[in-house]
């Protein structure tokens, strides 16, 4: 089901290309425009994309955008905001630079051409609940702090003790409003008692809530206009590989994953000129084992995979 709603807004037309704003939806979380461009390149493809507010502000936001399968002119830029817009319309413009293709080869870069929509729309509001709602399993403490939700979109903060030092994040997730399942989107660092507060920049109002331990913030693409349920799984935290594992903690892993019938190892690589890598090599897996099988055993026997689930469950 298509929730945009269409716009008057007339046609821009400059050097040969025409951008038509043709729908949109907007909450408080996020913005979706439908913009079409035509002319007489083979295609057109959007390149930056900015959100401003009518102070001229930019808005804080993450920005993606793809060709309806449909109607290749036909452009969706879904824009995922930082920060709840609070405000019962949003008043700003969207401002595109556009460049054409041709699967001709070209010796020059095409020059490109910049739209900018003055956009006037009614949001849907977002909700905030703040459950403060904590889970411990396995010698780890999560804090879900906050939710924020708009019919589109969800943001979670939450907070947790790491199983060490080093860089710990989220692993599997399975996040659930009413009916909707969905895994989680991105996530951003917020506080992390190792590094300081990294967040000031993009949370003004936010504060760690805990001493120690790392905070971040959760989205996902789904939401709900008046939730009734919403639960969030968080399955694992998993550490970050480092560039370089120390012999002894590999000798340990070999030696688990000998027991199960895998032998497998880590290698340098060295393509010269200061070059190189690091990766698994696969000498030998039992039947019916994959690599990736393997891979994720091999990270499990390292001790980088913190298992969980932690399971919240809020009744709003």
């Amino acid at each position: 089901m298509d929730i945009r709603s269409e716009l008057d807004s007339p046609p821009q037309t400059a050097n040969g290309i025409t951008a038509d704003l043709e729908s949109y939806y907007a909450d408080g979380l996020r913005l979706i425009f439908a913009v079409r461009i035509t002319g007489n390149a083979e295609s057109y493809f959007p390149d930056n994309i900015t959100i401003k507010d009518n102070s001229n502000q930019f808005i804080n936001a993450g920005y993606s955008f793809q060709a309806d399968a449909n109607d290749p002119s036909l452009y969706l830029i879904d824009v995922y905001l930082e920060n709840p817009l609070e405000a019962e319309r949003f008043e700003g413009v969207l401002e595109i630079s556009v460049y054409p293709f041709s699967t001709e080869i070209q010796n020059f870069l095409p020059e490109t051409v910049e739209f900018k929509f003055e956009t006037s729309l009614p949001l849907n509001p977002a909700l905030t609940f703040k459950p403060n709602q904590t889970i411990s399993v396995n010698k780890i403490n999560m804090l879900l702090e906050k939710i924020v939700i708009s019919p589109a979109f969800t943001q979670m903060y939450l907070c947790y003790n790491k199983p060490s030092n080093a860089d710990w994040g989220i692993g599997g997730s399975e996040f659930i409003v009413d009916s909707q399942t969905a895994t989680l989107g991105t996530y951003s660092l917020l506080f992390d008692s190792e590094y300081g507060d990294t967040g000031k920049g993009i949370e003004p109002n936010w504060s760690p809530p805990i001493e120690k331990g790392r905070c971040v913030k959760l989205v996902s693409p789904i939401g709900s206009e008046n939730p009734k349920s919403i639960e969030l799984n968080i399955l694992s935290l998993h550490q970050s590989m480092p560039e370089a594992i120390p012999e002894g903690e590999l000798a340990v892993a070999r030696e688990k994953l000998l027991q199960q019938g895998i032998d497998m190892d880590r290698q340098v690589f060295d393509y010269g000129n200061g070059g190189g890598g690091s990766g698994p090599v696969y000498n030998k897996l039992p039947a019916g084992v994959t690599e990736e099988e393997a891979y994720q055993k091999f990270i499990e026997a390292l001790g980088y995979i913190h298992q969980g689930p932690w399971e919240f469950i809020i009744t709003p």
